[in-house]
């Protein structure tokens, strides 16, 4: 593999899961829709760190999903701030862009594993009618 990078080095701090004794006999949670406060939203706690963050498109690292659990996809998707299109942790909203995302990242998914199916979800919410 070569790990051989030409773009300038950027930082950032990111928020990980503490490690605690606790989670041997409880497992972490964290609670994302509004509670009427009669119970914890969380037992985990956060460290931040400052990291180093590369931006994998304009690498020469090269991952396989089959051996690496993930690859870069060399496809520009219409949406280039997904960020400014999710509203909040605790409010996952169905804004039209976030849609739109959603739609063009299951199209693309589909073409390139060539998969029948596949399922775009919002990993903050769980819901079980």
């Amino acid at each position: 593999m070569n790990n051989s990078f030409e773009t300038p080095l950027r930082y950032a701090r990111m928020a990980f899961l503490e490690k605690n004794l606790k989670f041997k006999t409880e497992k972490p949670y964290l609670y994302l829709l509004p509670t009427d406060g009669s119970f914890p939203e969380t037992n985990c706690t956060f460290k931040t760190s400052k990291v180093q963050i590369t931006d994998l498109r304009s690498s020469t690292l090269f991952a396989s999903f089959e051996t690496d659990g993930f690859t870069a996809l060399q496809r520009p998707l219409r949406e280039k701030n997904l960020w400014t299109i999710v509203q909040g942790w605790k409010e996952p909203t169905v804004e039209p862009r976030l849609l739109e995302y959603l739609e063009e990242t299951r199209n693309l998914l589909q073409d390139h594993f060539k998969a029948d199916k596949v399922i775009c979800f919002d990993w903050r919410v769980f819901w079980t009618p």
